[in-house]
């Protein structure tokens, strides 16, 4: 397994995996397929850390995170 970071050519395989995982199939392709990669969208606009999880060559998945806000135990870290 190897995490490293985003590519425009990871953006496919991981709305399938958001389409897959929110089952959105079932509301028919033509919903699935725009809905997930808008929903894949949003999230990558409001992380500021996005690591693609690779496995044997094949997108297995994704971590992201984001703040909205600051977080305190973050900047106590930072001014130590």
């Amino acid at each position: 397994m190897i995490l490293r970071g985003l590519e425009d050519s990871d953006l496919d395989a991981l709305s399938h995996i958001v389409s897959v995982t929110w089952e959105m199939d079932s509301y028919g392709s033509e919903i699935a397929k725009p809905a997930s990669d808008e929903y894949l969208k949003s999230c990558i606009r409001r992380s500021d850390f996005i690591r693609v999880i690779e496995e044997d060559g094949q997108v297995a998945g994704c971590v992201m995170a984001g703040t909205s806000k600051p977080c305190p135990q973050i900047s106590a870290i930072t001014r130590v």
